[in-house]
Order: C-alpha cells, then structure tokens, then sequence
C-alpha cells in the first residue's frame, strides 16, 4: 500500500496537483482509482492497452462538455478533475419523475454527442470487417466454451440461445458500425449538486452498431441492480426503471429506428449473457435474463 500511494504522489507532483484527501475508491474492474479532494486518478491495469488509448482521445482530443478535464496522462493512467456527486443509480432513488426525466434528457444529449462522433486518425478501435460474422463467431466461441464447463447453463437453453440467434441473423447484415459507448449504464454517470450529468470510464467503447449502447438499458429494466453498486442494490427497484427506455426513445428516436431493433437488441443481450455465464457458471441473474430474450417479453 505505501509503494502505491507513493506511486499516486509522484503522479500528481508530476501535474502539480495537491493530495490532499488521497484515498483509495472502492471502484474499477479492471483498474485502480485514488481520489483526493480534486482529482481522480487512474492506473490502467496491464491487459487495458487499447481501452486506455481510447479513453485518452476522448479526455485529450474529443474533451466533450460531459466529461471531466483531463489533468493529466501518462503510459498507464489518467488524472481527471474529480466531480464531486452521485452515481446516478445512488440518485435515482432519491429523486421523483420529474428530475428523473431530466436525467434522461441529459443523457440524451450526452448520446447525441457521442452519435456523431468518427473514428479518430490513427485509429485506436479495432474495427470489425465483419460484424455478423464476428458476433456468430463469438456465439460458436462461447458456447463451445460452456460444453466443456459443468452445470454452467441449461443444455436446452445454450440450444435455445443458439438457434434464437443463427435463425435471426440476418437482423445483423449491413452493419454501419461507429464508436459506441457499451458500457453507458447509471454507474458511469454522475450527477453534480447542480444537477449535471458526467459521464466517465471510457475504456469500453467500441466499433458497433449505433443501437449497441441498448443492450445495457435493456439489462437495465431487468435487473437494474447488475451495474449498480453493493451500497445501492437494495433501492434499485425495476419498477423504478420502466420509464427509462420510453423517455430515450423520446431523446433521441435514431436510436431506435432500426425495423429490426428488438431482435438485434436481444442477440446482443444473449450473447452477453453467455459470456457471462463462462465467467460465473450457473449464475442465475443471466439464466432469469435469457428467458426473458428468448420470451422476447421486454421491449426495447
């Protein structure tokens, strides 16, 4: 612990920020964040090159209105202005219709914004020649994956999910794939005392179709407590959620226009609940979920 903090000291001496109030957050996956009373800092874990390399064009050269400064960068992090709020899964409970509503519209904004973004020069995405055939490729992948994994899902389910998503493939041709944020959840979101939304950790963007980011929301009307912190599943409630897919469609109906959407949208939930599933074998979150894709029974 002390070489770490001595590591964040050197970082922020280095951007002549203060540490006053260093801590380390009980946040990240994949990385490790310190927060003092100013800024947040980012250490990139060894196996996050190419997300790294996103979220610096975003913070360096895109620097959209809904993002922290950047205040710094080196070879493995990123020191941000630290926004001082909630979690907007931490706010939503907290709030009535009304400010939920606005939340969205922001949102909204905020996926407009990254809508019209273009793939930067270099490239730093790895981009799909193939999008059908690299998400069929994917499913051949993971549920050879879960043979060989006991008790990781129902037999007739894998089945199931397979046949769902070969004989609806063709929802998938002619994929216009651009940079998507498909991590776009309520964690990621921060709401300032002012009411702003802030969106951060953009390491998982990717080359997709535009409508990607719904797979998430989707989740979302499910099990909205998935994406939420341990201190927040209690009051994540999915009858809190029912609205927040017909207000986006109200911000932004691009979004949705695809005439396949609700099929496109459940072959992208299913196969991230098969990944899932090679991760935590028998999981019943994502087993409950893939009923509910097959069933086609939550609406986008």
């Amino acid at each position: 612990m002390q070489k770490d903090t001595a590591y964040i000291r050197q970082i922020l001496e280095r951007h002549h920020l203060s540490g006053n109030g260093l801590v380390k957050a009980d946040a990240g996956f994949r990385n490790t964040v310190w927060l003092t009373d100013t800024a947040a800092v980012k250490i990139y874990g060894k196996d996050c090159t190419s997300g790294a390399a996103i979220e610096k064009w975003i913070y360096r050269d895109v620097r959209p209105s809904y993002a922290p400064e950047l205040l710094g960068a080196g070879d493995d992090y990123i020191c941000i202005r630290r926004i001082h709020g909630n979690s907007l899964f931490h706010q939503w409970y907290r709030v009535d219709e009304a400010a939920r509503r606005e939340y969205i519209r922001q949102t909204g904004a905020i996926i407009r914004q990254l809508g019209s973004l273009t793939f930067p020069t270099p490239n730093c995405f790895r981009v799909p020649v193939d999008w059908k055939m690299e998400q069929l490729a994917r499913l051949d992948t993971l549920l050879d994956r879960l043979a060989d994994i006991p008790d990781s899902i129902p037999a007739d389910m894998a089945e199931a999910a397979r046949n769902y998503i070969t004989d609806n493939s063709s929802v998938l041709n002619d994929a216009e794939l651009v940079p998507v944020y498909s991590d776009l959840h309520f964690d990621n979101l921060l709401a300032d005392e002012t009411g702003k939304l802030w969106l951060i950790d953009y390491e998982m963007m990717e080359a997709a179709p535009r409508e990607y980011l719904l797979d998430v929301w989707h989740r979302m009307l499910v099990h909205p407590f998935t994406y939420a912190s341990e201190e927040d599943h209690a009051y994540t409630k999915p009858e809190d959620y029912g609205k927040i897919t017909v207000w986006l469609r109200e911000e932004v109906p691009e979004l949705f226009a695809h005439p396949n959407l609700q099929k496109r949208i459940n072959i992208y939930s299913l196969l991230y609940e098969l990944e899932l599933l090679t991760e935590y074998p028998g999981a019943q979150w994502p087993i409950q979920r893939i009923r509910h894709w097959l069933a086609e029974d939550v609406p986008v």
